[in-house]
């Protein structure tokens, strides 16, 4: 009996023991304190769930990495998700468009989480070209900034609205694997005088919000189109 109580009380131990370990670790990169979760241990995958010191970016490049670790661990973890709003408003402001920082995300992520760099006043760059597992870009992803370069992955199928829209962008080239592009998306980016969709084999469709996925664009804005799809595209409000 003594003996089955011990066994009994060690199993408790040991799940209390699990139990108390944390799921979260920070890293710092240039200056920034990111958050991470784990979200999944089997598959080693994290979360970003919040940053510290945002302005603090030097030099401003905030490039999130392929691998993080946790603390007293050498098997690294993947970022598949950023959650919503945690860099809304965190740099710069609508009278000081000082559009001077570059953002790089990693091949592994998933999910980016609505508003996750809204008001990102002092973006410039933001590269997601290596995210081939970025099947959709939520609403508001990154609504008013400064954005002036952007670089989307192919494997990207949804733009939803209202996510570049209010930047500062000037060209646009749309991966061949989008579906789906709903009104405003790039809305309201005055300098935008290029955009191209040669690549997408088919025309996309705008399921829920209306206008043009350019609307308020450059007046001599030109979006080149697969020539077969010509008249299909004057159909609709592009």
């Amino acid at each position: 009996m003594k003996r089955l109580f011990l066994i009994v009380l060690s199993f408790i131990v040991i799940l209390v023991a699990r139990a108390q370990v944390s799921t979260e670790f920070t890293q710092t990169i240039n200056g920034v304190t990111l958050t991470y979760n784990i979200i999944d241990q089997g598959n080693r995958h994290v979360e970003v769930t919040a940053q510290q010191n945002a302005n603090a970016l030097t030099p401003p490049i905030l490039t999130f990495p392929e691998a993080v670790y946790k603390p007293g661990e050498t098997e690294p973890y993947t970022i598949t998700k950023i959650a919503m709003a945690i860099f809304d408003g965190d740099w710069g402001s609508w009278s000081v468009r000082s559009g001077t920082i570059k953002l790089t995300f990693p091949s592994s992520l998933e999910t980016i989480d609505h508003m996750a760099f809204a008001h990102a006043y002092g973006v410039d760059v933001v590269d997601l070209s290596k995210c081939t597992k970025l099947k959709e870009l939520l609403s508001f992803n990154f609504h008013r900034g400064s954005i002036n370069k952007l670089y989307l992955p192919e494997g990207l199928e949804t733009i939803m609205n209202r996510i570049f829209d209010d930047n500062r962008l000037d060209s646009i080239e749309i991966p061949s694997t989008i579906k789906r592009i709903e009104g405003w998306a790039f809305g309201d980016n005055p300098t935008l005088k290029f955009v191209d969709m040669r690549k997408v084999p088919t025309v996309p469709t705008q399921s829920s919000s209306p206008g043009s996925p350019f609307a308020n664009a450059n007046a001599d804005l030109k979006i080149y189109v697969n020539t077969d799809l010509s008249a299909s595209y004057a159909r609709k409000r592009f």
